[in-house]
């Protein structure tokens, strides 16, 4: 069995949590493709959305500290490599392929804001945890 560690030291470990930032991107592709046309992502479904997405989250950080064998006092560390992967690909999409978020700018728009919530969330939640663990 895997030890566990406090921060993403292995090169092992830096690969995984890079696969799964890859991994959260594209489900959040799919995500976003499906409910941006349902207009959940503009007018009064936006507030929904973005609220929902807090407890959406909770399984990736999960996730994230299992499959990496991470410690609470390395989840910030390893969330951050999966956020910035993540951030990586949705540079890259946006850049050159934004249809794959939505076939219109404001499609797009409403997408590229969702995403950026959802990365920030997951670095909120896996700060507030490494702070309670710390106690």
């Amino acid at each position: 069995m895997p030890t566990r560690t406090s921060t993403p030291a292995s090169a092992g470990q830096l690969g995984l949590l890079i696969l799964l930032g890859a991994g959260f991107w594209l489900t959040g592709v799919v995500i976003v493709r499906i409910i941006e046309p349902l207009g959940a992502l503009s007018g009064t479904w936006r507030a929904l959305s973005y609220a929902l997405l807090v407890p959406g989250t909770l399984p990736a950080i999960w996730l994230t500290r299992r499959l990496a064998h991470v410690s609470r006092g390395g989840i910030l560390a390893a969330v951050g490599v999966v956020t910035a992967a993540a951030l990586v690909l949705d540079g890259i999409v946006f850049g050159w392929m934004p249809w794959i978020y939505a076939p219109d700018t404001e499609g797009q728009l409403h997408a590229a804001a969702f995403i950026l919530w959802g990365g920030a969330v997951g670095l909120v939640l896996a700060l507030i945890s490494q702070l309670r663990e710390a106690r």
